[in-house]
């Protein structure tokens, strides 16, 4: 009789033990899933809009004709699309910001409904540097605080 209650402890115990090596297992494995995807499943659909390079470069094109861009860029991080824009001191923001609207016009409807845009104006003097930010499907660029127009 005291064999048999023995058992069944012994049975009880690795039964609770396997039990919570499995629990374990399922914690870890739902708690660490996925761990090399860095924006998780934002990024679904991304290939079915994807922008190419030649027209990111088409985007930061639009400031080259302004007087005072030394130079121009752009690139895509996840869902956001930013146009870096070097510029001299003596540009005149009004202008980089009446270019700014054109920026999207290479874009079609599904990819502005999709992506992000930032505009960096990066340059010397109290205007600069200045951001400008439009999000997916917006009509206006909204600027950073140290514009004053």
């Amino acid at each position: 009789m005291k064999k048999l209650a023995k058992d069944k402890k012994k049975i009880f115990l690795i039964g609770i033990l396997i039990v919570l090596v499995i629990l374990i297992l399922l914690f870890v494995k739902s708690f660490f899933a996925k761990q090399d995807r860095v924006y998780g499943n934002r990024l679904e659909g991304i290939s079915k809009v994807e922008v190419s390079t030649e027209r990111m470069n088409e985007m930061a094109d639009v400031f080259k004709d302004i007087e005072g861009v030394t130079k121009t860029s752009a690139r895509k991080n996840g869902k956001i699309i930013h146009v870096l824009v070097d510029v001299s001191s003596t540009t005149d923001f009004g202008k980089l910001k009446e270019a700014s609207a054109k920026v999207v016009d290479s874009l079609n409807e599904s990819q502005r409904n999709f992506y992000d845009i930032e505009l960096f104006f990066f340059g010397e003097g109290d205007t600069y540097p200045v951001i400008g930010y439009l999000h997916k499907g917006g009509k206006d660029f909204v600027w950073s605080n140290n514009v004053n127009n």
